[in-house]
């Protein structure tokens, strides 16, 4: 039996590879997985459509075209990481392999599997499958269970999955094909056998305009910084001035600034006061990259309620009396105390000069 197919034709505009990832042949684990049960879990996994390597936890591309046709699950994927594409085009990945969950077997034969939890298919270079071989490639730039790979015990080998992550920047665009690929959604014909297809000139589209984006912010960060100036626009009907606004080139951080929503807050109902925490340059603008850690200190009859950021990827803990800012922005919220009198904040930074703002408990 013909374990390996040949590279038929590469383009090197497009990385495309196509092949079939499962069909009914008998793996090397001696199992066989039934087409029914590809096609009631292909749906499901087009949501995302991520293509893996070895099996790994990591995205190099993801699917443009499945279906399960006569012989089984047949599928055109687009690989975007370097590293997996050059494996392909070295001969290193011959094929592909299916990974996921066995959620149903033959009572009769435990060995055929009729239901599936599909969650991703790899590039590998040796598939389980013998018929589960790349015949034509076209190039552009999990936790597995039942049908992960296998040592010679016979359990999911935890070597298997380990190996290379992706770039952050690799990791956005990935992401953004599957969000793309969940809009664009699937269709399934009527009968026995489900055909799932992704829309692929919809799709192409949005990768060449993925590329292009990448060009142009690669380009723009290519480009001399400009000189410090300002911003100005303006807002005009009928001819006349009704709105303007100016944005300052921010030198580098020196100080901090502390304003609040109001002057005064009551302390029989507990009342509330807002403070904007900025960090900013020696003329007053905002430092949009600042990310400083900012210590307070609150002395009268109030307490710290609450420090934020705005960032919704920061874990720092919503109590406490220290924050950093992001994009040169934080937040403290003072409650009121039992007495009246005045709360007096002060901000501080390590390199930053200090700024204090008081408010009045009545």
């Amino acid at each position: 039996m013909k374990l390996y197919a040949d590279i038929l034709k590469i383009d090197e505009d497009q990385r495309l590879v196509h092949g079939y990832a499962s069909t009914e042949a008998m793996d090397s684990q001696g199992e066989i997985v039934s087409k029914q049960a590809i096609c009631a879990a292909l749906p499901d996994y087009l949501k995302f459509g991520n293509i893996r390597e070895m099996h790994q936890n990591s995205a190099v591309g993801i699917t443009l075209d499945a279906e399960v046709d006569e012989k089984g699950l047949s599928l055109t994927a687009h690989v975007v990481d370097d590293n997996a594409w050059n494996k392909v085009k070295a001969k290193v990945y011959k094929g592909f392999s299916i990974g996921g969950r066995a959620t149903a077997r033959d009572p009769l034969n435990k060995k055929i599997i009729t239901g599936l939890d599909l969650t991703e298919v790899s590039l590998v270079d040796r598939p389980a499958n013998p018929e589960a071989l790349i015949d034509l490639y076209k190039v552009e730039d999990g936790d597995t269970t039942d049908l992960a790979p296998r040592s010679e015990t016979g359990r999911a080998d935890p070597l298997a999955k380990e190996g290379r992550r992706n770039s952050a920047s690799d990791q956005e665009t990935i992401q953004a094909m599957h969000d793309q690929a969940c809009q664009l959604g699937a269709v399934c014909s009527p009968g026995n056998m489900a055909q799932v297809k992704v829309e692929t000139g919809a799709l192409k589209k949005m990768l060449a305009d993925l590329e292009a984006l990448k060009k142009a912010y690669e380009d723009l960060k290519a480009q001399p910084r400009p000189a410090k100036g300002v911003l100005k626009a303006i807002g005009k009907k009928d001819g006349k001035v009704i709105a303007t606004d100016e944005v300052h080139t921010a030198g580098k951080p020196a100080k901090i600034l502390l304003k609040t929503d109001r002057p005064e807050i009551k302390s029989a109902d507990r009342d509330m006061a807002f403070v904007t925490v900025s960090v900013v340059d020696t003329d007053g603008n905002i430092c949009p990259t600042a990310q400083d850690e900012i210590k307070f200190t609150l002395d009268g009859p109030g307490t710290i309620a609450g420090v934020d950021n705005g960032d919704a990827t920061n874990h720092e803990s919503f109590q406490g009396h220290q924050h950093k800012v992001f994009n040169g922005l934080g937040l403290v919220v003072i409650a009121a105390g039992k007495q009246a009198g005045e709360a007096h904040l002060t901000a501080t930074a390590d390199g930053l000069q200090q700024a204090e703002t008081t408010i009045a408990v009545k």
